[in-house]
C-alpha cells in the first residue's frame, strides 16, 4: 500500500499526526505532518484510500463458506410485502433515535445489503402488533441469527456500523447486556477507523454535492470519476456519516449506564460538530426528537463523571443539578409534544427522570425515605436543589416515569431500567415507613397504614403492571418481574424480616425462579 502511495504522489492525502512515523512520507506537507495538527484536525492514514473500488476486487466469500450460509439459510428474505411493513414499524418507532439509513429506505429496499437489511427488520418486529411477544421473540432472533452470519461476509464497514448500531439495541438473552456491548464495541472501533469521529475526515468519503450516490451505491458505475481520489470511495451522504456518529455516541452512554461499563469515547478526543437540521435532511421532528435524546445521553456522561466513577476519579460539577431539573422542566410542556409528538415526548420525559433519579438515588438514606415529599411540600432554595428536596423530587420523577408509559411506546431497555429504578426506591421506602410505623403504633393498630404509605404501595403496584407487560419482549424484563413477584410471594408468606440485601437467594436458593424465565 505505502509503495502505491509513493508510486501516486499526486493523489497523497494531507495526513497530519503526530505519532505516525511515515506520516511525513505520505503527507503533501512532510513537514505540518511532524506537527500535532491541531489547526488542521488529525487525519489517520491507515485507511483504505488506495485500495481499488469495491466493483473490481474479486469475491472475497470462501467458496466452502457460501453454501454453508446457503444451506442456514442466511440469503433468504421474507415477501417484500412484509420487509415493507416491518421497516416501516421502525421508521415510525425507533427511526428517530436510530437513523441509521435515510428516511427513504422504503423506495430502496432491493440494494439494501442483506445483514442491514436483517438488522432493520428486527428493530421493526419488536412493534408487530400482530404478533405475541412470545412470537415476537422467536422471530426477532431469527433475524438476529441472520445478521451474525451475515457479518462474517460482509466487507462494508458503513454497512457494518449501521448495524451494528440497530444490533446493541435489541438487548436480549441472559447475556443481553454483554452482547449489547460486544455490537457498541465493533461499531465505535469502526467509527474511529473510518474517522467520523473526526470532523474534516468525513471530506474523504462523501462527494454528494456533485456526485450523489444512493445507500452506499458508487455513482460512477463504469469505473469512471472526474479524478483519481474518486475511484476508491464509497459514497454516502455527509449527513448520514454525521448522525452514525452520534448515534454511537449516544448508544455508548446509554450502555454505559444500563451494562455497568465503560464509556468508549472521550469528549476531549473528538473534533465533530454537535448534531445540527441539516444531518437529518432538513426533517425538524426528526432532530428535534434526536437532540433530545443527545442532550439526556450528554447529562448521563455528567451523572457518571460525578457519581459513578472510581472515587478517585470522580470530578465537581457546580451545574449538573440545575442542568438537570432544567431538562426535566423543559421537555414536559405541550410545547415539546407539538414539535417531537406525544409518543417520543413521553420516551423524553421517561429518560429526563431515569437520568434524575440516577443521580439522586446516590443520596438517598434511611432518614431522607421518611420526609415528607408531598406536591405541597416547601421546596428549599439552594445551588443544591435536587440534594436539598430529594424526595420531594425523586416523588414528582416517580409520577414522570409512570405516567409516561402507556401505549405506544417506545420499546427501549431504558424504558426497563426506568421501571426497575422507581420499584427499587419504591421498596426501600415502603420498607422504611413500614418500619418506623409499626414501632411507634399500638398492638391493635397495626394493621392500618398511612395514607403515604398506601400511596406509595399503588405505585409499587402500577410499576410490576408495567414490568409484567415488559416482560413479553424484554429477558431483562422478565427476570427482573419474576424477581420481584417471588419476594413480594415470600413476604405475604411471612418472611418479614427478610433484607434487601438478601435478593440474589431468591435466585441461587430456588431453582424454581430461572425455569419461569
Amino acid at each position: 500500500m505505502y509503495a502505491n502511495v509513493i508510486q501516486h504522489g499526486g493523489i497523497k492525502s494531507q495526513f497530519i499526526t503526530a505519532t505516525q512515523p511515515l506520516a511525513p512520507l505520505l503527507s503533501r506537507d512532510s513537514f505540518l505532518a511532524l506537527s500535532d495538527g491541531d489547526l488542521y484536525n488529525h487525519f489517520y492514514p491507515w485507511r483504505d484510500v488506495f485500495l481499488p473500488k469495491r466493483d473490481t476486487r474479486e469475491n472475497e466469500i470462501d467458496s466452502e463458506l457460501l453454501p454453508y450460509l446457503n444451506k442456514r439459510g442466511a440469503f433468504e428474505k421474507p415477501p417484500i410485502e412484509e420487509q415493507k411493513r416491518l421497516i416501516g414499524l421502525y421508521l415510525d418507532n425507533s427511526y428517530p433515535i436510530l437513523p441509521v439509513v435515510h428516511r427513504d429506505i422504503l423506495n430502496q429496499l432491493d440494494s439494501v445489503p442483506p445483514i442491514l437489511l436483517n438488522a432493520l427488520l428486527l428493530s421493526g418486529v419488536r412493534y408487530d402488533s400482530t404478533l405475541t411477544g412470545k412470537a415476537i421473540r422467536i422471530k426477532a432472533d431469527e433475524f438476529k441469527r441472520k445478521c451474525k452470519l451475515l457479518e462474517i461476509v460482509e466487507k462494508n464497514k458503513i454497512t457494518l456500523i449501521q448495524s451494528y448500531l440497530l444490533l446493541c439495541a435489541h438487548e436480549e438473552s441472559p447475556q443481553g447486556a454483554q452482547i449489547s456491548r460486544e455490537y457498541l464495541s465493533k461499531a465505535n472501533n469502526l467509527v474511529q477507523e473510518l474517522g467520523l469521529h473526526i470532523f474534516s475526515s468525513k471530506n474523504q468519503f462523501s462527494f454528494v454535492s456533485a456526485h450523489p450516490g444512493q445507500n452506499g451505491s458508487d455513482p460512477y458505475p463504469n469505473g469512471a470519476a472526474s479524478n483519481q481520489k474518486e475511484a476508491f470511495k464509497h459514497f454516502y451522504k455527509k449527513s448520514l456519516l454525521s448522525r452514525l456518529f452520534w448515534i454511537s455516541f449516544c448508544c455508548d452512554r446509554v450502555i454505559a449506564v444500563t451494562s455497568c461499563c465503560a464509556m468508549y469515547y472521550n469528549k476531549l478526543d473528538l473534533i465533530v460538530d454537535e448534531p445540527k437540521l441539516e444531518d437529518f435532511d432538513g426533517n425538524r421532528q426528526d432532530y428535534e426528537i434526536f437532540i433530545r435524546w443527545y442532550s439526556n445521553c450528554d447529562l448521563l456522561e455528567r451523572i457518571i463523571g460525578v457519581v459513578y466513577r472510581p472515587p478517585g476519579n470522580r470530578y465537581v460539577d457546580y451545574n449538573l443539578e440545575r442542568d438537570i431539573l432544567q431538562m426535566c422542566r423543559s421537555n414536559c410542556g405541550p410545547q415539546t409534544v407539538e414539535l417531537v409528538g406525544d409518543m417520543f415526548a413521553r420516551l423524553i420525559v421517561c429518560c429526563n427522570a431515569f437520568s434524575a433519579i440516577l443521580y439522586l438515588r446516590s443520596k438517598v438514606d434511611f432518614i431522607s425515605l421518611l420526609e415528607d415529599e408531598s406536591d405541597t411540600a416547601s421546596v428549599v432554595e439552594s445551588n443544591s436543589p435536587l440534594t436539598d428536596n430529594k424526595m420531594y423530587y425523586l416523588n414528582k420523577f416517580y409520577k414522570n416515569i409512570l405516567n409516561s408509559l402507556k401505549p405506544p411506546m417506545v420499546e427501549h431497555i431504558i424504558v426497563v431500567h426506568s421501571i426497575l429504578h422507581v420499584m427499587v426506591l419504591l421498596h426501600l421506602e415502603i420498607e422504611a415507613r413500614k418500619e418506623v410505623e409499626v414501632s411507634q403504633v399500638l398492638p391493635d393498630e397495626k394493621n392500618s397504614m398511612s395514607s403515604p404509605l398506601i400511596a406509595k404501595k399503588k405505585m409499587f403496584d402500577k410499576c410490576m403492571k408495567l414490568l409484567e407487560q415488559s416482560s413479553s419482549k424484554w429477558f431483562f424484563g422478565a427476570a427482573a418481574y419474576y424477581l420481584c413477584q417471588e419476594l413480594l410471594s415470600k413476604r405475604q408468606a411471612g418472611s418479614q424480616n427478610r433484607s434487601s440485601t438478601d435478593l440474589m437467594s431468591l435466585i441461587t436458593d430456588e431453582p424454581c425462579f430461572t425455569t419461569q424465565l
